[in-house]
């Protein structure tokens, strides 16, 4: 670093650089030149300033040059401070390519699968959280998820996809956690679920539809405890589920046409905890 400013302190004093002029003032330069973000330019411009500093007793004729060459310094540290780093599968193929200020992810962070060598995930980072779009890609290079970081925290609607390409989920958050309306697809489309969220916990009317675009069940939810009801058909009530804190918790019924219950299984935490069925009721 020593050697290139002396360099650039002779190529000043000789005159050779055609980007420093007597009608240009230290200011002009200092800007113009660091602004433009490569090394050797900000490298040229520090000279200049010492140059300046350090040769002219009379220093009337710069403003402020303390405050220039402060900013010029901070400008070259921070170019100096940024690199990127690509890692390779044993075999060669390309695993990731990270960007860094310092020590901390800073820029665009992309990782690739081994085999096809396709990009699997691609986030924006700044000071080591994400912070911007989020893309996650299935292996055959179609989108998996896309989401909005702001500040290592999903912000706004997560969309995801299945591996056809068509769309599967959406939520919507607040801060990092599920707040408003969602959505879940069949495959050709149509809605499949209703429903919606309060810090991160099932609230509010719940419905499920079938490719027809028919209610197959409805449920009503409140800080994530509620129970849906579940139609066959022809309308008749087929299944019952209880939930508690988003989890299956209690009994699972299922119902014969005539509204009798022949199986029950019994959840917590949603974990089975017994099953109980009465196969005479299905004769």
């Amino acid at each position: 670093m020593a050697q290139l400013v002396a360099r650039y302190v002779r190529d000043v004093e000789a005159g050779s650089s055609s980007l420093l002029t007597p009608t240009k003032t230290l200011k002009d330069t200092v800007f113009a030149v660091s602004f433009s973000f490569k090394p050797n330019r900000l490298l040229l411009s520090f000279a200049y300033c010492l140059k300046n500093v350090s040769l002219q007793p009379n220093l009337k004729n710069m403003t402020k040059p303390v405050f220039y060459i402060v900013t010029l310094t901070v400008a070259l540290l921070v170019s100096a401070c940024t690199h990127t780093e690509t890692t390779y599968y044993p075999d060669g193929r390309t695993q990731s390519v990270i960007q860094y200020r310092g020590k901390k992810e800073h820029g665009k962070t992309i990782y690739y699968y081994h085999n096809p060598n396709t990009v699997e995930i691609e986030v924006e980072m700044k000071n080591g959280k994400r912070n911007g779009e989020f893309h996650r890609y299935f292996i055959n290079g179609l989108l998996d998820t896309y989401c909005v970081y702001e500040n290592d925290s999903i912000e706004g609607v997560e969309v995801m996809y299945l591996a056809n390409g068509c769309k599967s989920q959406e939520y919507t958050y607040v801060h990092g956690k599920k707040e408003g309306p969602h959505k879940a697809y069949h495959l050709d489309g149509s809605i499949k679920i209703e429903g919606g969220f309060k810090n991160d916990l099932f609230d509010g009317p719940w419905t499920y539809y079938d490719e027809r675009g028919v209610v197959v069940g409805e449920g009503t939810f409140h800080n994530g405890d509620g129970e849906v009801t579940f139609y066959d058909q022809n309308g008749h009530k087929s299944r019952t589920t209880q939930y508690k804190n988003n989890k299956k918790e209690g009994p699972d019924q299922y119902f014969t046409p005539s509204g009798e219950v022949y199986r029950e299984i019994i959840f917590k935490a949603d974990r089975i905890v017994s099953t109980k069925t009465d196969s005479t009721l299905l004769q």
